[in-house]
């Protein structure tokens, strides 16, 4: 028995995320001398947002998501064969790996979709987040059969909530940068 099992991070691929299409712009519907703030907060407020078809990444991201929930029911039926998954409601807390398994598949849906819309900055916070619930997932999984230690293959090279690396040394998919040489 081994004392560690490493694990390869979720791989994604972005280049078949459809981009999403700007359909309108909108508007604060507050009136603008109603509006608290300053001068410049004021015209913050009055510039317009785009809104977006989000139509084709929604239905590219359940494709995803059904691929990645099978991946995972696979390798969790291999672990513990008699692992059912009970749904929670309000008289019962469900099973363990349910909130974990869901959350992360939601985490994947609003990357796809920051994706789409090029929002990078929630592209990265998406990205750690799914490193993180991909891990505990996996931790979560082995720690009801026995006492093993998951990790990541090059865990010092990925962000997420268990290793840190600074926002200038790690890439857009938390990634830790490769060295330059100059």
């Amino acid at each position: 028995m081994q004392d560690k099992l490493l694990i390869r991070p979720l791989y994604i691929n972005c280049k078949d995320i459809p981009k999403a299409k700007g359909n309108g712009i909108r508007f604060s519907s507050t009136p603008l001398h109603k509006r608290k703030g300053g001068m410049w907060a004021q015209i913050k407020q009055a510039r317009g947002k785009v809104t977006y078809d989000m139509t084709e990444a929604k239905a590219h991201a359940d494709k995803v998501i059904e691929q990645v929930e099978k991946r995972l029911m696979k390798w969790t039926m291999t672990v513990d064969p008699d692992y059912k998954v009970v749904k929670s409601t309000v008289a019962y807390r469900g099973d363990d790996l349910t909130p974990i398994r869901a959350s992360l598949l939601m985490e994947i849906s609003y990357f796809i979709q920051s994706y789409a819309k090029k929002d990078w900055y929630y592209v990265g916070v998406h990205s750690a987040l799914i490193n993180t619930k991909w891990l505990e997932y996996h931790r979560a999984t082995l720690g009801r059969v026995e006492d093993t230690l998951v990790e990541y293959r090059n865990a010092e090279d990925i962000h997420s909530a268990y290793n840190f690396i600074p926002l200038k040394e790690r890439t857009l998919f938390s990634r830790r940068k490769k060295p330059v040489s100059k």
